[in-house]
C-alpha cells in the first residue's frame, strides 16, 4: 500500500495508508426522496440518500441511490454491489439493476462525477475540500492524491453509512466498476479491508494489466493524458517502466485473500 500510495495513486488526507476515516460516526446520511417501493415492476424498494462526512474545509457530501429486492434468496440480509458509474441513470447499460436485483443481491449506483470531476480541476467537489494537497497540474504535491483515490475514498464513507443497516450482510459489500472505474474499484477494495472484494472490468493500464511489456496504453500515455488520476509521483516512470519499484500485480494482491473478478476482453488490446 505505502509503495502504491507513493508512486502511483497517492496517499488519503492526512497521509493515510488506508480509505477508513478515524471516526466512521462522524459519517452521516441523508435522506433526498421518499422510498420507491414499487421499481421494478413491484420487485424492488429504491433508495435515494446523501452521504456527508467532514473535511477541512467543512462537510461535504455526495448522492447515492440504494436498492433492494423485497423478496432475497439471501435473506433478511442481502449481499450488495457498489457500483461507480460513468452515468447516474437508473438502470443503465452499465447497471442491469433488475438482473442484478432478480439474484438476490443489494445495490448501491454512485455517478462518479458527483464526487468530483474527471479532469485537472482540483478545486472541485471533494478535490476543492483538500487545497493544501494542490488546486492545480503544476503545484500539486509528489504525494497527493489523484482523482481515482478520491473516487475510492468516498466510496469507502459510502461503506461507513452501509456498515450500520439492518437489511444486508455488511461483511458482503463488493464493489465493481469499468474502464477507469475499473481501477477505481480496485483501488477501493486494495485500500479498504471492509470490502468483500472486487470486480473490475477492462481497468487496462494502472489498473488490472500489467504495465511491463504490455502494448497498447502505456504509462507514458496515460500519464501525460490523465496525470490527475494519479499522484505527481508517477510522471517520473514514464518510459522507465523497468524502474518501476512495483507493478500492478502489487494492486490485485492487496484484494486477496478476499474476491477478486477481473474482466479483460479479449479485444481490448490494452487491458492485455
Amino acid at each position: 500500500r505505502k509503495i502504491l500510495a507513493e508512486h502511483e495513486y497517492g496517499y488519503a488526507p492526512g497521509g493515510k495508508l488506508s480509505n477508513e476515516l478515524v471516526d466512521p460516526s462522524a459519517v452521516t446520511c441523508r435522506e433526498t426522496q421518499k422510498p420507491d417501493t414499487n421499481m421494478c415492476a413491484g420487485k424492488v424498494t429504491g433508495e435515494s440518500f446523501d452521504v456527508v462526512f467532514p473535511t477541512p474545509m467543512g462537510e461535504f457530501s455526495f448522492p447515492v441511490r440504494f436498492f433492494r429486492p423485497k423478496h432475497s434468496v439471501f435473506g433478511d440480509r442481502m449481499p450488495l454491489v457498489i457500483h461507480i458509474n460513468f452515468r447516474p441513470l437508473v438502470p443503465d447499460k452499465y447497471f442491469p439493476l433488475e438482473e442484478i436485483t432478480d439474484q438476490g443481491f443489494a445495490a448501491a449506483q454512485v455517478y462518479y462525477e458527483d464526487i468530483t470531476s474527471d479532469n485537472g480541476d482540483y478545486t472541485n467537489g471533494l478535490a476543492g475540500h483538500y487545497p493544501e494537497y494542490g488546486t492545480e497540474e503544476g503545484n500539486r504535491t509528489p504525494t497527493a492524491w489523484g482523482k481515482i483515490r478520491m473516487w475510492a475514498y468516498a466510496l469507502s464513507r459510502l461503506m461507513d453509512v452501509l456498515q450500520r443497516r439492518d437489511d444486508i450482510a455488511t461483511d458482503k459489500i463488493f464493489v465493481a466498476g469499468h474502464s477507469r472505474l475499473g481501477k477505481t474499484a480496485l483501488v477501493t477494495a486494495a485500500f479498504d479491508d471492509r470490502f468483500a472484494g472486487a470486480c473490475s472490468n477492462d481497468s487496462g493500464c494502472s489498473g488490472a494489466a500489467i504495465t511491463r511489456s504490455k502494448v497498447g496504453e502505456t504509462d507514458e500515455v496515460i500519464s501525460r493524458v490523465f496525470p490527475f488520476w494519479f499522484c505527481p509521483n508517477y510522471r517520473q516512470y514514464k518510459d522507465r517502466e523497468y524502474e518501476m519499484p512495483f507493478d500492478q500485480h502489487f494492486l490485485t494482491a492487496l484484494v486477496a485473500p478476499r474476491a477478486l473478478c477481473i474482466g479483460s476482453a479479449w479485444e481490448d488490446s490494452w487491458a492485455d
